[in-house]
Formats: structure tokens, sequence, C-alpha cells
């Protein structure tokens, strides 16, 4: 009476919020959702959804086909992986997830790397939330951070130490960070150190990094991304603020080959630039 088909339309329908985006979800016509949806309501004799000022929400029973959909989703990414595992050549495409300031390193790090082997094609991604590796969004993150997902794997790269940098003759406020960095230990430290004196704000470390170099004031910043920038430390190091580099990757892609040679032959390189 339940068909694959059914659980993953339910779940779309719960997840998009109703038929019309579920529709344009699964790339069909709303029609078709709708009568797909009554024929499965018909065959179950029971209601899936409720109305509620425009959305679909989901009844006892259509929460157990959504678990039964997450589940099935789950067990198809774990296979996905493991399907990875076996691949014995370097080719396809390895997907590594990084920071805007860790970047130009990885650059430098990888580029040997890529002319070594011709076959593979790497994709990088910027983004400071940590990729979900279980769904195979990415197959290995280079990340700054002090305590690495339980659930992932790797190797630490170096220490990364924070000190207090601005250019010579340049303006004595300070650079600040937006909401959006908010929760980021140096925003946290130079928010209950400069308080109201914060003269401009940014969205990312490398843009405080450029306004410091621009002498629009003081930026608190990894001592890495301050090198080849006409910027100085004026305070530091802060020990608070250490944290370490991270190379990362799911348990299941351990003996994948081109993930296990991408961190032989990239994590010594990357170390290197690190330490400078």
């Amino acid at each position: 009476m339940i068909e694959h088909d059914d659980i993953g339309l339910v779940a779309t329908i719960a997840r998009t919020g109703g038929p019309v985006r579920a529709a344009a979800a699964l790339g069909t016509h709303v029609a078709t959702i709708y009568r797909r949806l009554h024929r499965l309501e018909d065959r179950l004799g029971l209601g899936l959804f409720e109305k509620l000022d425009g959305r679909y929400l989901p009844t006892p029973f259509a929460e157990e086909l959504i678990a039964a959909a997450d589940a099935m989703q789950s067990t198809l990414d774990e296979l996905a992986r493991k399907a990875a595992g076996h691949d014995g050549r370097l080719t396809g495409t390895l997907c590594v997830t990084t920071t805007d300031t860790v970047l130009p390193m990885l650059s430098q790090a990888i580029a040997p790397f890529i002319a070594n082997h011709p076959e593979l094609r790497i994709d990088i991604a910027i983004g400071n939330a940590m990729a979900d590796m279980t769904r195979r969004a990415a197959d290995i993150a280079v990340r700054p951070t002090s305590t690495p997902p339980e659930t992932l794997i790797g190797r630490r790269i170096g220490a990364i130490t924070f000190a207090v940098f601005a250019a010579p003759g340049g303006a004595e406020g300070w650079i600040g960070f937006d909401d959006s960095l908010s929760a980021v230990p140096a925003a946290v430290w130079l928010e209950e150190r400069a308080g109201q004196a914060l003269r401009l704000r940014v969205n990312s470390l490398w843009a405080a990094a450029q306004a410091a170099a621009a002498g629009l004031g003081r930026a608190v910043l990894p001592t890495y991304l301050a090198r080849g920038l006409p910027i100085a430390p004026v305070e530091g190091p802060i020990d608070a603020l250490g944290s370490d580099l991270w190379l990362l990757y799911h348990p299941d892609l351990k003996r994948t080959p081109r993930v296990r040679y991408f961190v032989r032959d990239v994590a010594p390189r990357l170390a290197k630039l690190l330490a400078g």
C-alpha cells in the first residue's frame, strides 16, 4: 500500500510547506502533486496533512512516513560514502570546504597536488559554517577550530595565534564584526574590549584585515592572515583566542585514495605555510 515514492512525496510536502513548493522542488506540475497525495490518502483511508495558515502540517502518521524517509536517506548517504571509499582511482571530483582566511594558504598547498593528479578535479567551497560531511556536502574540511566535531577524523595542522594589528599611522579606533560573526571568539573578545569604540564593522576576518591595511583602525586577526599586508602587531599574542587549524574528513572516506593522498601531500605543506 505504501511505496518508496509515496514516502518521498510526503517528506517533500512537509519540508517545503505545501504542494505548490513541493511541485517546484520535484520539478513537476502542482496538479500531479495533489493527485498523488489524494490517491495515497485514499489508499490509506486517512488524511496525511492538516492545513494551517496556508501550510500543510503532517499528521502523526505522516510524521512516521517522514521519519522513514529520513532513515532511508541516511542509509543511501552511508552507502555513497562507502562506495567512494572503494574508488581506487585518483579521478573524479574532490570537494574541499574552507574559510576565506585560509584559502590563500590552502591554494598554495594544493598547487603541486593538482599538478601531480591532472585527472582529479578539486572543488573549493568557501563558508564559515561546517559543511554536512555526513551527507557528502564536502569530502574534506580545512578549518580553524578548537573543538573539531567528534563525527570527523583528520589531522591537526598547527596552532593559530591572534594579535591586534594596525597600519602605521592608521586610525586609532577598532574594526569590529557584524552580527553574523557575533559568536566568533575574536568578536566576543573585541566587544568586551572595545565596546562603543568600534569605528567600523565587517562580516569577515579577511575584510577586517583589508580595512586595517587601509588604515581604518585596529583589527584582531590571526597572525597568518596579516602576513604580506602593510600592517604590524600592536598588541598580543592574545592567548585567550588561540586555536588550531584542522584538516577533517568522514571516517568512511579514510581509505579513499583521493582523500588519503590529499591528506598525505597537502597537510605537510599547509603546516609549513601556517608556521610561516
